[in-house]
């Protein structure tokens, strides 16, 4: 008999475990010991127990990799069974085959631990080498390892994290602003399930038909309501849904299902505004029954494809667009619930029924809780707070089990949580500033719902600096009617000028900044994204203040600052901002140091931001497109050589000690190291007609240096002098070597009918240079 103590550590656990042996899948505790290689090559012997989060030290290395091994020694051919969770991208190798590889979808569970992915390992008689390859996420490197017991179900097991009260302050920030009792009442039915009057209300509706700042959307609601009398119900067939996974549309079917939803919006309001159920009754029947009766509420671009067949899978999630249509249906049932069961008794039923397990519990079931990523994600974007406040007002409205709700809400607050927890206390949004709506809008509304549901419960909230800076970031980003634009954000703030949304956060807030950008009259453009329209009109017509809604004249400021991210100068006469950051940020161009003008209320230099969104811009060619990549910025491309995607390719931005009119971006470590860059700044030096930007870099060889300028005026060459009307464009060590027409997307063509967009591509004759823009002062 050997002894034990001559046995391998990876035998000795088996053992020590009491497993006995034998074929088939057999738990197995991985021994502590392992071999850590750093992607520079560096090594060290490390400790990780059973279950426990070992945290690589050092914190994030950004896209680096970290690679755990260690032999297994087996006694004969047999299937070993181990636990694996990591931060955030990692993928398990034995024998150097993979067996299990999330380096694309990630770890998908924030609560990194053993249980959050069940691997299997056919190990062979002798030697085995066990790898787990694991890149740093947001916060660092982590990796969770240990023994799962047969008949280990992770997707029970995580659905019953996503219920299980956490201890984690970041899952519980919202939480903790809330009124102790706030769960009680939803569990006590100690609130009203209605969350805007119904139109049974008759006090209530004629009251708001009678505000003078409510006319003209009143009357746009009613005109067009009359006019999808008139029309067809937008077939949405299934040919149209499957063109996203044969050609990558999306936007063929996605327009006809926002236009129902739309349409389906302002004839419950025409209906409750008027009382004539002559006359809209039938028609809003029609369009409810048509969204009940289509086979999925998930768009294309977010429906999980089977790869082969090309066909939709059995599961999938309630995503950004089924999430609001189960928001859009409730405040329907809200509305005009007794109105339509008058007609067609148990509508109402059938409504709330179709709509809780299609979306509210979609999430939140074993089938389809690991589908719903937006749901688990440590450091969440847009979809979080987009997702999770839509679900919860659907809740709110339609669950009739108090318990349950009360559990729903807290399930989808956590979530919540993080995304706010997670925010620099800045507010920057790295989304861009027309995600604001669905990120920190969102946000917003889901504040708007539970002061509805308790009154005062958001107040301390929406007091907190950090939470009112999140709020406010838009207004930081104005540019007189433009946005600044970067990543996939579009640059018009036009939308926002009559934002119910920006009138009601703004009063909530007492912001000047918020009122003046919303300082256009209600209207229904306001008050409609995507097929939102209902929850829209409805925040316009009773949560905005009648005050909200006048003009405001207030003066931007003169500079917004947010520390290595984005700086904004503005003036009466020139303008400008200059990014910086990362290139693994949400929606991510390749944008770091680029810069734009403006003159007056025109932009000069711009960034075009994004086209009509194709599966191209969530694949893996993503920076095939030319918007998005290094060549479509203005940064410098080095003999060819241009920005590339991921968190490791950052920039710093800072403003120089004692001045807000000077900017220095450092771009040393914005491009890849085949480019040789040993040092290089950007630097804006603003006065209100006069903008400056100087680069200086230092190369270990030379390289030919070109800048592409987006310009949205066309421009006149004169040697090196660039004229756009009154502005001239001064060139010190560069000339302009080319200009052409470039495609000018309808993100822009749609604000500025005529804008057509040049691109001018300069030549550097010296790793010193400079553009200077100059315009005439006001007289």
């Amino acid at each position: 008999m050997i002894s034990r103590s001559f046995l391998p550590a990876a035998v000795c656990a088996i053992l020590l475990n009491g497993t006995v042996l034998a074929k088939g899948v057999i738990p197995y505790s991985p021994a502590e010991k392992w071999q850590l290689v750093y992607e520079d090559g560096r090594r060290e012997a490390v400790s990780i127990a059973d279950g426990s989060v070992f945290h690589v030290p050092g914190g994030a290395r950004l896209d680096g990799m970290a690679t755990f091994s260690q032999e297994i020694v087996a006694p004969e051919d047999q299937t070993l069974q181990i636990g694996i969770g990591a931060d955030w991208f990692w993928r398990c190798l034995l024998n150097g085959r993979i067996v299990a590889d999330h380096f694309t979808d990630g770890n998908r569970y924030a609560a990194i631990n053993k249980g959050n992915h069940l691997v299997l390992l056919p190990v062979k008689r002798g030697r085995n080498l066990l790898e787990i390859q694991v890149k740093s996420g947001s916060q660092g490197w982590s990796l969770a390892v240990g023994k799962l017991p047969l008949g280990y179900d992770v997707r029970k097991e995580q659905f019953k994290m996503v219920l299980r009260p956490s201890k984690r302050p970041q899952d519980n920030y919202l939480q903790s602003f809330l009124p102790r009792d706030f769960f009680e009442r939803l569990e006590n039915g100690a609130f009203d399930g209605n969350l805007y009057p119904p139109a049974s209300d008759r006090t209530a509706w004629e009251a708001v038909k009678k505000l003078p700042d409510r006319q003209q959307l009143i009357r746009e609601i009613v005109d067009r309501a009359d006019a999808v009398l008139k029309e067809e119900i937008p077939a949405l067939v299934f040919s149209e849904y499957r063109r996203f996974i044969l050609d990558g549309d999306r936007a063929g079917y996605e327009e006809k299902y926002f236009r129902r939803r739309n349409n389906m919006g302002v004839l419950v309001l025409a209906l409750a505004l008027t009382n004539d159920k002559e006359r809209y009754l039938a028609k809003t029947i029609d369009y409810l029954n048509a969204i009940l009766e289509e086979w999925t509420w998930c768009v294309p671009a977010h429906m999980s494809w089977n790869a082969r067949s090309r066909s939709p899978e059995e599961h999938y999630q309630s995503d950004l667009f089924a999430s609001e249509t189960g928001a859009e249906l409730a405040l329907a049932v809200n509305v005009a619930g007794c109105l339509l069961d008058e007609d067609w008794p148990g509508l109402t039923g059938r409504i709330r029924e179709t709509v809780l397990a299609r979306t509210v519990r979609n999430p939140l079931s074993i089938e389809t809780v690991w589908k719903n990523s937006w749901m688990h994600g440590e450091v969440p974007g847009n979809w979080t707070p987009w997702c999770s406040t839509n679900l919860i007002i659907a809740a709110l409205v339609l669950e009739q089990d108090r318990q349950r709700l009360s559990e729903t809400v807290q399930a989808y607050l956590k979530g919540v949580s993080r995304f706010a927890w997670y925010y620099p206390d800045d507010g920057y949004c790295m989304e861009g500033p027309t995600y604001y709506g669905v990120a920190a809008g969102n946000l917003y509304r889901l504040c708007n719902v539970f002061e509805r549901v308790v009154p005062g419960s958001m107040e301390k909230f929406c007091r907190h600096p950090k939470n009112r800076a999140i709020f406010e970031f838009i207004a930081h980003t104005a540019v007189h009617s433009w946005l600044v634009s970067f990543g996939d954000a579009a640059p018009d703030v036009g939308a926002y000028r009559n934002s119910a949304l920006l009138k009601s956060c703004g009063s909530a807030l007492k912001s000047a900044g918020l009122l003046r950008i919303a300082s256009g009259p209600l209207s229904l453009r306001g008050c409609t994204r995507n097929g939102s329209r209902l929850s829209g009109c409805l925040m316009a017509l009773f949560d905005v203040p009648a005050e909200a809604a006048e003009p405001r004249t207030e003066a931007e400021d003169g500079c917004s600052f947010f520390r290595d991210r984005l700086v904004v100068f503005r003036s009466d006469v020139l303008s400008a901002s200059l990014k910086a950051g990362n290139n693994g940020e949400y929606h991510n161009h390749n944008d770091l140091g680029h810069f734009s003008v403006w003159y007056k209320d025109m932009p000069l230099i711009v960034d075009v931001g994004a086209d009509v969104y194709t599966k191209k811009y969530f694949s893996d060619e993503r920076y095939t497109l030319w918007n998005t990549r290094g060549k479509g910025h203005n940064a410098p491309v080095f003999d060819g050589l241009e920005q590339q995607e991921g968190k490791q390719y950052s920039a710093a931005l800072s403003l120089e000690p004692g001045s807000e009119k000077v900017a220095v971006c450092d771009l040393s470590q914005s491009y890849p190291k085949q480019a040789g860059i040993i040092g290089f700044t950007r630097t804006m030096r603003f006065a209100s007609g006069r903008v400056s930007v100087e680069d200086r870099f230092q190369l270990r060889q030379a390289r030919k240096t070109r800048i592409h300028l987006l310009c949205a005026i066309p421009p006149r060459i004169d040697g090196r002098r660039i004229l756009f009307g009154e502005v001239a464009l001064e060139l010190e060590n560069l000339e302009c070597v080319s200009q052409r027409k470039v495609n000018t997307p309808k993100t822009w063509s749609a604000i500025l009918p005529d804008c057509s967009i040049t691109e001018l591509v300069l030549e550097a004759t010296a790793e010193q240079y400079r553009m200077g823009f100059s315009a005439p002062e006001k007289k």
